[in-house]
């Protein structure tokens, strides 16, 4: 049975193979084309060759015929042929005179070898530098192959007319060699007297077929028209057997897969009606091109191996990270020994359930997100937040990111009616009412306003304007308030009313701005047609003490996170209203330094310092202060003991920072082997949430956690590179990727050159050192 690991493999084998057979097959063809041309070639080269010769041939043949025909046309041997008893002494000057005639025309050929003039009725026989009576030069002076004497004369005097004959072995006063002789008779065609036998050398025919290739079993020859064989040439030395061939020229190749046939290329001369051929053997003719076709051959064979195993090894190479992913993710679902019949259709319904979940997740979340926002605007006005950072990260957790230039404020709208004794129907005007003004209120602010629920008839809004004054500002709000409250009293014949707290473009202060909206609605009274207060509009009473729950919370939450700074600045303020705006009496200033006091004890408990030095000194300082005729001095020190407590708070909480700091990087430093290693893993085991350890440790380490561990896995890549011969892909195992193509590409952004390269100069560095030394 195959296995997974096999059936993985073969499904990226498979298209890897066939791609690969794309470019062999275009080779294969190409291939064939290549030795098709050079076929072709080699064949069109011979017949090149064979009509070269014919045509050289044609011309020296066509000069034969041009020196028989002067010779035969001569005036002295055209009268020379009736002579009878030409040995008489009277007639041997005609006989000087005309062998001395000849001799001039003959020599103005350099193909014709000799001559032999042969006249019948005198039986004379005459060659360029002798005469003799025929009786007398065969077979003495002149044998033309085995022909007896009257063979010979027979064959001369055939009346047959101009001809060729096939090349012998011919004797001439002395000279022994193969001929072709030309025959010609003198005089009338009907009656002729004569003839001319023009012999020409053999080796001029053969030379022009010796440019055929005809080693091993190769032949040519030259045949006349009625296919007598005129000259040829072979490997064997045996004249071959002429041809019945059809057309006047052509190929005749030998039957497929006969390489040891022979290729039989011949022409037809359109001078004489000669025909060339020449036979040779196709493996001789085509050897260039067999070697080039078994070379070619090679090369696409090694190619398709080269080929099958690049396409086994990226098969197995890109198989191994799909397996992984498949294995991990039966492993979630608990299915790790189930076998799998389709990978990739297995892997695209655990991503599309994946990402149905995650949708169904976002989904949710997007859901809960207006109540993430209500939770962290109430937070944010009752001053629960120790720090900006801590504002900062929930605000964008909330998706909540206003602008840093605009200004805000908290504006408290009370909806004007009888709401104590509410019916079905009254709440459904009202929810009509708050649900019309909510979506008025986003028209007032330049950002996207907060808004909280208080009770029935009560929202705390955060607005905003872009102006770039803070008087500016508030009265822009105020403006669009005012538009808005006529336009709703015209709709609802319902009036609200507004009262604004401070403006200001710090999100902290936001508390303090929602503390001074309430003071003054408090102060407005129900039918006071003045729809908008102002917190600076509100007469400060001396009768009373500033230290709402909103700031005793706010300050207990800044002392502690240790914002030191910030402890000492609400204090500040909180001074300023009580002893320079409000003027408090000393039994009111007691009754401040006891809620003051209140707090701290509260904060020395919950910090676990109740026990402490400091502890007992406010404990004393709440019995010294109902004997004391002076406030301010006991203000002043409880602040100072705050102060004290936010700073122990500040170095345990660096303290713990630093464990907190040092615990991840020792889990990093065992776990950056692991390609599971994440923010999200590590918050899973600290039971910490990602953002807060995303932004935790980018503050105490300067750099985000993503990029501490690349540069940790790059100098353990680069101790393995210098150290080690590992493998690159085991290099890529041991430092926590799952890919050596994302961990080559990574290398080589980090560091400028390639994992390959880096370890080759590394050696060099390390051998130059080692000469050095």
């Amino acid at each position: 049975m195959i296995s997974d690991k096999t059936t993985i493999l073969l499904r990226f084998l498979i298209p890897y193979m066939l791609m690969m057979l794309i470019p062999l097959s275009i080779g294969f063809f190409v291939y064939h084309r290549t030795v098709d041309v050079l076929e072709d070639e080699v064949v069109e080269k011979n017949m090149a060759l064979l009509q070269q010769s014919k045509k050289v041939l044609d011309a020296q043949l066509e000069e034969v015929e041009l020196f028989a025909q002067n010779m035969t046309t001569h005036p002295k041997v055209v009268s020379f042929q009736y002579e009878r008893d030409v040995f008489h002494r009277d007639q041997v000057y005609k006989t000087l005179e005309i062998r001395k005639a000849v001799s001039n025309v003959v020599q103005q050929s350099r193909f014709i070898d000799d001559f032999l003039l042969l006249f019948k009725n005198s039986e004379l026989a005459l060659t360029a530098d002798s005469t003799y009576k025929w009786s007398e030069l065969y077979p003495e002076f002149l044998r033309y192959g085995q022909y007896d004497y009257p063979s010979w004369r027979q064959l001369m005097l055939a009346d047959e007319g101009s001809r060729y004959l096939p090349a012998e072995r011919v004797q001439l006063e002395g000279k022994s060699m193969n001929r072709v002789t030309y025959l010609t008779p003198i005089g009338a065609p009907i009656a002729y007297n004569g003839m001319l036998a023009v012999m020409m050398d053999n080796r001029h025919f053969t030379e022009l077929l010796q440019g055929m290739e005809l080693s091993q079993d190769g032949w040519a020859y030259i045949a006349d028209r009625n296919g007598s064989v005129i000259s040829y040439l072979s490997a064997s030395g045996q004249p071959p057997m002429p041809l019945q061939l059809q057309g006047r020229e052509g190929v005749l190749a030998p039957e497929d897969g006969d390489d040891s046939g022979l290729i039989v290329t011949y022409t037809t001369s359109d001078y004489n009606d000669w025909v060339y051929v020449a036979a040779q053997p196709s493996d001789l003719l085509f050897s260039k091109v067999h070697y080039i076709r078994n070379i070619s051959l090679i090369i696409l064979a090694a190619m398709g191996l080269i080929g099958l195993l690049l396409a086994s090894v990226l098969a197995y190479r890109n198989s191994r990270p799909i397996r992984k992913i498949a294995l991990s993710i039966m492993e979630l679902q608990g299915k790790a020994t189930q076998p799998m019949k389709d990978i990739h259709h297995f892997i695209q319904q655990a991503v599309t359930r994946l990402a149905l979940d995650n949708r169904k997740l976002q989904n949710k979340v997007e859901a809960q997100m207006p109540l993430l926002r209500a939770a962290m605007f109430e937070r944010l006005l009752k001053g629960d937040f120790a720090n900006r950072d801590e504002l900062q990260m929930i605000m964008q957790h909330a998706e909540i990111n206003p602008p840093e230039s605009n200004y805000y404020l908290i504006a408290v709208i009370d909806i004007r009616g009888d709401w104590n004794s509410l019916s079905l129907e009254l709440l459904q005007q009202l929810d009509v009412r708050r649900i019309v003004l909510k979506d008025w209120l986003e028209d007032i602010s330049d950002y996207s306003c907060l808004i909280h629920d208080l009770s029935e008839g009560k929202l705390a809004v955060m607005l905003s304007s872009s102006e770039s004054d803070e008087r500016a500002a508030v009265g822009t709000i105020e403006r669009k308030l005012r538009e808005k409250e006529t336009a709703y009293y015209e709709q609802f014949h319902t009036r609200f009313a507004v009262a604004l707290g401070s403006c200001s473009r710090d999100m902290m202060k936001m508390s303090r701005s929602y503390e001074e909206a309430l003071l003054a609605l408090h102060y407005m009274r129900p039918n006071d047609m003045h729809c908008i207060v102002r917190h600076d509009e509100v007469p400060r009473s001396s009768s009373s003490f500033y230290y709402p729950a909103e700031l005793e919370t706010r300050l207990s939450n800044l002392i502690r996170a240790g914002e030191t700074a910030e402890v000492e600045k609400l204090l500040e303020e909180l001074y300023e209203e009580n002893y320079r705006q409000r003027h408090l009496s000393l039994q009111m200033s007691k009754l401040l330094l006891f809620e003051v006091c209140g707090s701290l004890m509260k904060v020395l408990d919950y910090v676990s310092l109740k026990s402490s030095a400091l502890a007992e000194q406010a404990q004393q300082l709440v019995d010294h202060i109902g004997h004391s005729s002076e406030s301010e001095p006991l203000f002043k020190q409880l602040s100072q003991w705050m102060a004290e407590v936010s700073l122990q708070m500040a170095k345990r909480k660096r303290s713990r920072n630093e464990q907190l700091k040092q615990e991840m990087l020792e889990r990093v430093k065992r776990s950056y082997g692991d390609a599971g290693l994440s923010l999200l893993s590590m918050a899973d085991e600290l039971r910490m949430s990602e953002t807060y350890l995303s932004q935790f440790f980018k503050e105490q380490t300067g750099v985000t956690f993503s990029e501490y561990v690349n540069k940790l896995r790059m100098e353990q890549a680069r101790m393995l590179l210098r150290e080690t011969d590992l493998p690159i892909h085991e290099v890529t195992e041991r430092i926590g990727y799952q890919s050596s193509n994302t961990f080559c590409r990574a290398f080589k952004r980090i560091n400028g050159v390639t994992p390959t390269k880096y370890r080759q100069e590394e050696r060099v560095r390390q051998s130059s050192g080692h000469a050095r030394a």
